[in-house]
């Protein structure tokens, strides 16, 4: 098994970073280790020929759209943009063993994972931190459970998808470019220092 290398090694310090909050970290930064991202390209003509292949293999149920991932168990499916699907998967084995099943003269599937910088967002301070970042309402009435979003971050492209609630508090997933890791980070946490961020 391959070993994650953290883009942030020897870069940021990990722990606690800012205010001391009387209940903890008002935001935590989870770095995310054992998941895979593998992009699938299409042509726009296979696309109602590959969306029940996909299905099938990995039991979705439905086809996501550009504001709305799907997910099976802990697979989510993504379209981060036209032309282009994402998998966000645990196990790249039984993905991979899923893939050649399909048609591949219809799609292009390739591992991005190492081009990438995925990280999880929770706490009762994030979307007030979200809304200094990104300047937009990712509130859960504008932004619910397993919404999708493409946004930017001093011009490096962000996606970002809402997870279920961890703790009662609203959870993120954030996936951005890993040549970007350290400057996002030290962004991330200079904005959150006043509500106390934890990165682990």
């Amino acid at each position: 098994m391959v070993k994650f290398v953290s883009p942030l090694d020897e870069f940021i310090e990990y722990g606690h970073h800012g205010a001391q909050m009387p209940n903890g970290a008002g935001v935590v930064l989870t770095e995310i280790k054992e998941r895979h991202l593998i992009q699938l390209g299409f042509w726009e003509e296979s696309f109602d020929k590959i969306c029940p292949q996909i299905m099938q293999a990995f039991q979705f149920k439905l086809i996501p759209n550009p504001l709305m991932a799907q997910n099976f168990g802990d697979c989510f499916w993504m379209l981060p943009e036209p032309l282009k699907f994402w998998l966000d998967i645990d196990d790249m084995q039984k993905a991979m063993k899923a893939l050649r099943g399909l048609a591949t003269e219809m799609m292009s599937p390739l591992d991005i994972t190492d081009g990438k910088w995925i990280v999880d967002m929770h706490g009762d301070k994030v979307q007030p931190l979200f809304q200094r970042l990104f300047a937009v309402d990712l509130s859960e009435n504008a932004m619910p459970e397993g919404h999708f979003k493409a946004l930017n971050l001093h011009h490096a492209p962000v996606h970002l998808l809402r997870m279920p609630n961890l703790l009662q508090m609203a959870n993120y997933r954030l996936y951005l470019p890993r040549s970007f890791a350290v400057f996002l980070c030290e962004v991330i946490i200079h904005s959150a220092e006043q509500y106390g961020v934890e990165l682990r």
